[in-house]
């Protein structure tokens, strides 16, 4: 019984470490500090894997093969084949996973990632390092420590004491860290996941626990107890890192989390039971079994990370290239014409950040006799100025004005278009705050100004403008649909001028 219980937990350990790290990386992957975190959970499964190999060890390979698989195993013995659970229970260690996290928060720190920065992530890596070199030499120490891979192994003197001496203190730099970059968050969105990630910290503080017992009291306690609170720190933590690096809050990652966590659930069942099947004419080794669960995450987070991109490609053109036909008859249907500025066989360009600008709430449908929905489109074709020349809003006595005073012969489709830009920049200009310089981070009386000027003006990713702020996408929108509104209210004014 104890032992079916230790696999099970070990197993969907070793699961749930590779689908939060796969989560991070398909949601952020162009983050360093997400990468990082997600490594951190990886390393966090290594102790799973250390006890379900020891449970489910697999076959000798042939000699030939074993030359290669050295180079690959560096964490355990070369002769763990031959010494059986013992071998692989001498594996990667949870608590190098501190040093990852420590590189990670100090990317979310304020400011650049300078020289003192890399000091401090070089002197982690280089203690780790260190760590795993004498963890090699005091291996016959730790074997007479071992009590089964059912129990966990009692502290090693001194190797323990100097583990907990070094890698202590990052932890509680890690938590320093991020309580610097909550509190540098003028929305406190970060606030509930560092408190979140503090929970993770003390529950895998507990997960030490169970081994300082079996010190203190002479007798091995069960591994379970230890994979259990390490299993919840890492579940927190994971959820903790995704809304860190993705910029949203706990409500906003909920339905998402539960979505992949079931559809890698169904599939990770799906794989078992046909193994299951496949076993029942043919016996497998046990560690094909946490081989295929690990497929099964992996094929359910490529599946999630690709869905989107073919999504995203096939809204690009509305589906002509897919369903040119049907595009045609549902657009005859409905009665619409074509947007201005969209020719046959050519889509209305495209609009930087559309597809993360969607209207979750209809804007105001008017201020005075000026349409919302018009400066909104207006602004998302700042530089395209064909489309502009089309726009309602040509007609307004600012453009008027505007192309007296360029030259002679600016009043032309493509002149009236390039006034309209210069109108709809200065209303922006008229958003910013009094005070010259931003400050760092900018508070909320910048965000309206920042927002529209970097999305329209210089055309920066969405991401790149939320990390600034450090605000969340549910916040990034509503603060954009609100500027927009005060745009229109703007031009409202400076046309009754």
């Amino acid at each position: 019984m104890l032992q079916s219980l230790t696999i099970g937990i070990n197993f969907i350990g070793l699961m749930a470490a590779l689908w939060m790290g796969l989560v991070l990386v398909t949601r952020s992957s162009r983050r360093p500090e997400a990468w990082l975190s997600a490594v951190a959970l990886w390393s966090l499964g290594g102790y799973y894997l250390n006890h379900l190999l020891a449970f489910l060890p697999p076959p000798a390979p042939p000699p030939e093969i074993r030359i290669w698989l050295y180079h690959l195993m560096l964490f355990w013995p070369r002769d763990v084949f031959e010494m059986g659970w013992k071998g692989w229970l001498l594996g990667w260690l949870p608590v190098y996973s501190i040093i990852f996290w420590y590189h990670a928060s100090l990317y979310l720190l304020p400011g650049s990632f300078n020289g003192r920065r890399w000091l401090g992530a070089g002197l982690g890596y280089a203690l780790a390092l260190a760590s795993i070199l004498v963890k090699a030499g005091y291996s016959d120490a730790w074997l007479g420590r071992l009590a089964g891979p059912l129990y966990d192994p009692l502290p090693v003197a001194p190797f323990s004491a100097i583990s907990a001496a070094v890698f202590v203190p990052f932890a509680g730099l890690c938590v320093f860290n991020l309580a610097r970059a909550a509190r540098a968050s003028p929305t406190g969105v970060s606030l509930p996941l560092f408190r979140l990630f503090v929970s993770a910290v003390i529950l895998a503080a507990a997960a030490g626990l169970p081994g300082i017992f079996s010190y203190l009291l002479k007798t091995p306690l069960p591994q379970a107890l230890a994979a259990l609170f390490l299993l919840a720190a890492l579940l927190l933590a994971g959820v903790a890192a995704t809304g860190y690096h993705t910029l949203r809050s706990l409500r906003d990652l909920r339905g998402d989390l539960l979505t992949s966590a079931a559809g890698a659930a169904a599939l990770l069942a799906l794989f078992l039971l046909i193994l299951r099947i496949f076993s029942g004419t043919h016996p497998l080794p046990g560690d094909w079994y946490v081989l295929t669960g690990c497929l099964a995450v992996l094929s359910n987070s490529l599946v999630a990370a690709v869905r989107p991109r073919l999504v995203r490609l096939y809204k690009q053109d509305g589906g002509r290239r897919l369903h040119p036909r049907l595009s045609k008859r549902e657009s005859l249907a409905n009665g619409r014409a074509a947007p201005p500025g969209s020719f046959p066989g050519n889509p209305r360009p495209a609009v930087p950040g559309e597809g993360n600008h969607s209207n979750n709430a209809e804007l105001p449908v008017t201020v005075g006799g000026i349409a919302v929905r018009d400066v909104e489109l207006a602004l998302r074709n700042l530089h395209h100025y064909a489309y502009l020349a089309s726009s309602p809003l040509t007609k307004l006595r600012l453009v008027e004005q505007q192309l007296k005073g360029l030259d002679t012969a600016a009043d032309t489709h493509i002149g009236r278009g390039k006034a309209l830009s210069a109108v709809l920049c200065e209303a922006l200009r008229q958003l910013k705050p009094a005070q010259e310089d931003v400050p760092n981070p900018p508070p909320r009386s910048w965000h309206p100004y920042i927002i529209l000027w970097e999305a329209y003006v210089e055309n920066r990713p969405n991401l790149e403008i939320m990390s600034r702020l450090y605000i969340s996408e549910g916040t990034f929108n509503r603060t954009r649909k609100a500027a927009i509104f005060s745009v229109a209210r703007l031009l409202e004014e400076m046309e009754g001028k």
